[in-house]
């Protein structure tokens, strides 16, 4: 229940203070419900996404390496000419941001309690 804020009132700010803590109690709970409760199919999917996201890391560096070979010519002509993908600089930030991702992800699956008959049953 919120009141008006009056500033000659002595507790106003103790009272603002345990209004806004309890709705961050009641967020962060609320989050917690939603992203740690998982099941036993979402694991091994989580475990491959990070596999193939791993793999579009390294691709993209090579090719972001292939480009970035190609403007002192040490490496053939880059498949792409013009426009965004022909830029190195891009094709190295799509594999750092893979990368990530997927050291994000396997480090969540990895922390997760796997229920082997869950699995077995599924």
């Amino acid at each position: 229940m919120w009141r008006t804020a009056c500033y000659s009132e002595p507790g106003y700010l103790e009272d603002a203070t345990v209004q806004i803590s309890q709705m961050t109690i009641r967020y962060q709970s609320a989050v917690r419900g939603i992203f740690f409760h998982t099941s036993a199919q979402i694991l091994p999917a989580a475990s491959m996404s990070g596999l193939v996201l791993t793999l579009i890391a390294v691709l993209a560096g090579a090719l972001g390496a292939w480009r970035l070979g190609v403007d002192p010519g040490w490496t053939s002509p880059f498949f792409v000419s013009r426009g965004l993908f022909s830029r190195y600089q891009w094709w190295f930030a799509v594999a750092l941001g893979a990368q990530t991702s997927a050291f994000t992800l396997n480090r969540w699956v990895a922390n997760q309690v796997i229920d082997v008959p869950a699995i077995a049953a599924v």
